[in-house]
C-alpha cells in the first residue's frame, strides 16, 4: 500500500477531514493537508521538528513522494 493510501486509508478509519493537525511517534507537531498538482492529487504531512525545522512530506496518489525541508 502507498503513503498515500495509508494517509488516506487513516484519516478514514478515524473520521478526520483534511487539513488536520496531530502529534507525530516523536511529540512533533503535524499538519496534514490535501491538494492537487501537475502531478496529480497528494497528501502534504507538514512536521515541526523539535530542531527548529519544518520538514515538508508530499505523498502522490501515484507513489512518488517528495521531501523538502524550510527553516
Amino acid at each position: 500500500m502507498s503513503k498515500f493510501n495509508e494517509i488516506k486509508k487513516m484519516l478514514d478509519d478515524a473520521g478526520m477531514e483534511t487539513p488536520c493537525n496531530a502529534k507525530n511517534e516523536s511529540g512533533e507537531d503535524v499538519i496534514i493537508t490535501y491538494g492537487t498538482d501537475e502531478a496529480g492529487p497528494y497528501y502534504r504531512v507538514s512536521t515541526s521538528q523539535s530542531n527548529g525545522w519544518l520538514r515538508i512530506n508530499t505523498y502522490y496518489e501515484s507513489g512518488d513522494q517528495t521531501e523538502t525541508y524550510e527553516k
